[in-house]
């Protein structure tokens, strides 16, 4: 049955995704093409598929998906804060720039712990 709210949200979970696609592009690649070649790239690519697959999930309005990017900005978010209350940014002109970066590092290790802790529910559940 179709209804409205349904619609919304679908549309808000696509609107969603598109927005992480774009900031998976704009944070993820600069960081690969820079470390192509290196051992990092081999920890940014995996990262970059899981921000593909959260970008999926968004635009198939899965709650999990909403959970993980709400959490990877709501952190970033906050150490930005912190950062910039206890004085600790280089300058704070370019606040889109270093948010950039820190959604990245949060990304390097909130996409692993998520990826992991949902292999071992998966794991869990197929036992029972």
């Amino acid at each position: 049955m179709f209804t409205i709210n349904n619609f919304l949200k679908n549309l808000l979970g696509i609107f969603m995704g598109i927005a992480m696609l774009w900031i998976a592009g704009r944070i993820f690649f600069t960081y690969f093409i820079y470390s192509f070649g290196t051992l990092i790239s081999f920890i940014v690519a995996p990262v970059i598929l899981g921000y593909i697959y959260i970008a999926v999930g968004l635009a198939r309005s899965k709650e999990w998906a909403q959970f993980i990017a709400v959490t990877i900005f709501g952190l970033s978010i906050i150490i930005e804060f912190l950062l910039i209350v206890f004085g600790l940014t280089g300058t704070r002109v370019n606040i889109v720039e270093e948010l950039s970066h820190l959604i990245f590092w949060v990304s390097l290790v909130a996409i692993p712990v998520f990826g992991i802790s949902a292999l071992i529910r998966k794991k869990c559940n197929n036992k029972q």
